[in-house]
């Protein structure tokens, strides 16, 4: 049996923000098995965590692929790991993926993520998705294995009526500045079609690219952001140094266990 939670991460209420399994392993299990857990969940991502001897092991898999990062599944397992008191909240988890190690601390009721901070280049908009977006577009640039497409403003974030045919191949971050009237600096949202997701709701990996995007223009290493998707999610993030720190709260909404 392996116990498994469900949680509800960028948000400080259930139903809202982005879900994600976390299932607390002995030890690692085979991929196969991994990748049928996240299939027979059908989340957005399950994280695999398990102790190492120096911290906690960590993936993460949707129902069709592997993910090189996960930022809300990572919060949703931090989460868990204080939650269960398997790390104390005055100390720091260090997560060991296979590209390096990730961290993660409590602070006043939030958990902050230490992540890598990510390049992005300008490139054109790619003709596939020319139909959806060529008369709204304000620049485009490519990070990780996604676009960063920024429109003029944060309405036509919202409102954007994605035709999810044309983004199935594609993984595209919607962003725009915040309303001049807005608590936040900037807004989001992310179709990962590439990763069988039609839309996320809170997506701590694409903020590892949005942080020194916005950071730069803004001339301001300290944000708050929010994902304006149908759930919706918060974050407060900062560019510090090559890293990003990306800030949120988790809650429960699931706890048992699996039974095989």
């Amino acid at each position: 049996m392996i116990p498994y939670f469900e949680v509800d991460a960028f948000t400080n209420k259930p139903f809202s923000g982005n879900t994600a399994g976390v299932c607390l392993l002995e030890e690692e299990i085979p991929d196969g098995i991994m990748e049928d857990i996240a299939r027979q969940n059908n989340l957005p991502a399950t994280a695999f965590v398990w102790q190492t001897k120096t911290g906690f092991g960590i993936r993460w898999f949707t129902p069709t692929a592997e993910l090189p990062l996960c930022g809300h599944a990572s919060l949703a397992s931090a989460h868990i790991l204080y939650q269960n008191q398997m790390q104390p909240l005055t100390q720091k988890i260090i997560f060991e993926t296979r590209k390096g190690n990730l961290y993660a601390r409590f602070a006043d009721g939030w958990i902050e993520l230490d992540f890598p901070a990510h390049p992005f280049a300008p490139v054109p908009l790619p003709s596939g998705l020319e139909p959806l977006f060529k008369t709204i577009v304000k620049s485009t640039y490519r990070t990780q294995d996604r676009y960063i497409i920024e429109l003029n403003t944060e309405t036509e974030v919202k409102n954007f009526i994605p035709d999810f045919e044309i983004l199935k191949d594609h993984n595209c971050i919607l962003t725009s500045l915040a309303d001049p009237d807005s608590p936040y600096h900037f807004v989001s949202r992310y179709f990962a079609g590439a990763n069988g997701i039609k839309e996320d709701a809170a997506t701590g990996s694409s903020h590892c690219s949005l942080i020194p995007f916005w950071a730069d223009r803004l001339g301001n290493p300290a944000l708050r952001a929010i994902q304006v998707s149908q759930r919706g999610g918060e974050f407060r993030v900062s560019l510090k140094d090559k890293r990003v720190l990306i800030a949120g709260q988790a809650v429960t909404v699931v706890a048992g266990k699996m039974m095989f």
